[in-house]
């Protein structure tokens, strides 16, 4: 093991201080939209308009609540848990196996083996932060892969393309089949037993 005097930098020079603050304290480069904000001005006052008569606006402002308090995190890592949470809670998956979790989380992609092999990626991150209390090295990028995905739900969400009245309702959705044929196979199931009950 070295000594303090084998240590070149502890006994040459004198350590600024902006060295020894972990990465987070220090300033970051603000978000400059490519388009500018007048776009996002312009989604974020059409999605106002639309919570104003969400069927579930609470639990949808609540989601948004913690996404902006996700995002405002200066640790990626812990940025990534609290994204993971709210897909949980988008996918109604809280408690669940993580196989369920990712297998409703990937329903709205069109890539879903991509999407899949990106949630199989965050995972891992996931859980080798919460059982060994490392860093990956990966925390930006797994966090920004997971607000890829979260983002499409949140939309989802808040323009309600999917004419849901609750959170839980939303995520028995996204256990239907993916696949046209077998949907319109369980359409034509459900039109016979509505005929036969009525």
């Amino acid at each position: 093991m070295p000594t303090v005097s084998q240590i070149p930098h502890l006994t040459t020079r004198p350590i600024p201080a902006r060295e020894l603050l972990p990465s987070y304290f220090r300033d970051k480069t603000l978000f400059q939209p490519r388009n500018g904000w007048e776009p996002l001005e312009k989604f974020r006052q059409r999605a106002t308009r639309l919570l104003k008569q969400h069927p579930f606006r609470s639990d949808v402002e609540r989601l948004l609540m913690r996404y902006a308090e996700a995002l405002d995190q200066p640790n990626f890592d812990v940025a990534l848990l609290q994204m993971w949470s709210i897909l949980e809670k988008v996918t109604d998956t809280i408690g669940a196996n993580y196989d369920e979790t990712i297998r409703r989380a990937i329903w709205l992609a069109r890539e879903r083996k991509l999407a899949k092999e990106k949630l199989e990626f965050i995972r891992m991150r996931r859980n080798l932060y919460v059982h060994s209390a490392r860093s990956s090295g990966e925390g930006e990028q797994a966090a920004y892969l997971i607000k890829s995905i979260v983002d499409q739900h949140l939309a989802g969400l808040i323009f309600n393309r999917v004419g849901v009245k609750s959170l839980s309702e939303y995520g028995k959705f996204l256990t239907l089949p993916t696949n046209l044929d077998v949907l319109k196979v369980r359409r034509d199931e459900i039109e016979r037993a509505i005929r036969i009950r009525t």
